[in-house]
This record gives C-alpha cells, sequence and structure tokens, in this order.
C-alpha cells in the first residue's frame, strides 16, 4: 500500500504528504534501517503540526535509539515526548508513547520509573491489548528490581490475561520471569 502511495506522492496534499513522511520513517525502523528512519522522523517532527503524529514519530524514534543502544539520545527523546504527553488524547498514541516510556527505563534500570508509566497505562487504557502489555512490563520492572517471587499472584494473573486475548509472546515473557524465579529459589 505504502508503495502504491509513494508512486501517487504528486497528487498527495501538503498534509498527506507529511503523514507518508511519517510512514515511510516508520516502515525504515521496522525493515532495521534505523538511521534512514531517524533522518525522516526527526524531519517530520520539525514540520509537522499535528501533535499527535509527532509524538507518535517521537515515540519511534525513541524506540529505534533504544535497539541501536543509543541510550543518551533516547533519554534527551523520551524528556521531550513525556512534556508532549498531557497534549495528546489519541489513546493507541498515549499508548504507544507509555510503552516506549516503560521498555526504555526497564532496559536502562530505572525499574521505578518503568512500573510508573506501565501503571499509567494501566490505569487509563482498559483495552485487554494495553492490559496485557503494560502489565508484562510492570512485572518486568518488578522482577528486575527483586520484588517478585515465582509464587507471585500478579505473575499468573498477567500470563493469564495475556492468554486470553492471543499474546503468547508477551504471556511467554512473563513465564520466563517464573521459571528464572524458581531456579533462584
Amino acid at each position: 500500500i505504502l508503495t502504491d502511495i509513494q508512486q501517487r506522492e504528486d497528487s498527495l496534499s501538503t498534509s498527506e504528504r507529511r503523514y507518508l513522511q511519517y510512514l515511510q520513517g516508520w516502515k525504515s525502523a521496522y525493515d532495521g534501517q534505523y538511521e534512514i528512519a531517524i533522518a525522516l522522523l526527526r524531519d517530520f517532527i520539525d514540520h509537522s503540526q499535528d501533535v499527535t503524529l509527532r509524538f507518535r514519530a517521537s515515540a519511534t524514534i525513541i524506540n529505534v535509539l533504544a535497539l541501536s543502544n543509543r541510550y543518551e539520545e533516547a533519554y534527551s527523546r523520551l524528556t521531550q515526548l513525556l512534556t508532549m504527553l498531557p497534549k495528546v488524547t489519541d489513546e493507541d498514541a498515549r499508548e504507544q508513547g507509555l510503552l516506549v516510556a516503560a521498555i526504555l527505563y526497564n532496559n536502562v534500570g530505572q525499574y521505578t520509573l518503568a512500573e510508573k508509566y506501565a501503571d499509567t497505562l494501566i490505569a487509563e487504557n482498559e483495552s485487554a491489548s494495553a492490559q496485557c502489555k503494560a502489565g508484562q512490563l510492570r512485572l518486568e520492572a518488578l522482577y528486575k528490581s527483586g520484588r517478585l517471587t515465582a509464587s507471585d499472584p500478579q505473575l499468573q494473573r498477567g500470563i493469564d490475561q495475556c492468554d486470553r486475548i492471543g499474546e503468547p509472546g508477551y504471556a511467554n515473557v512473563i513465564r520466563a520471569f517464573v521459571a528464572r524465579l524458581q531456579a533462584q529459589q
């Protein structure tokens, strides 16, 4: 679909071209072309008037930077993203931003902050998918900070919640926490 749209780029309005640029940046990130993705998304953020799409582009850049182990720049961008958070009302965009914040903080050992952003998402988004993903990130923060035992009922609730909606990847991450905790005991 993106290729078809690119072929008709000349007929797109300015705002549609900007949106296409966001999609191209996202696709480049998905394809592992991180430098291209970052350049496209930075330019998009600098020129877009749409707060929600700028927020989404920022979250995508942060994710790419974290995958590239470029944490200093990711943190800098995260500060900007979190400043925009109160202006973003789109539930899906907020979910993306809060998940990226929790993931980044878990990756760098800031477990209290990871838990805070996972809890924020749990509190504000009742969708089963958001509950599963945020729950897994919350449990990851608790696990990595040494605040879980293998018998903690939160673990089984998290597994059940993710299994119920067909998210075995998230459920299996939680199962891995259980296995590691059992091995430690």
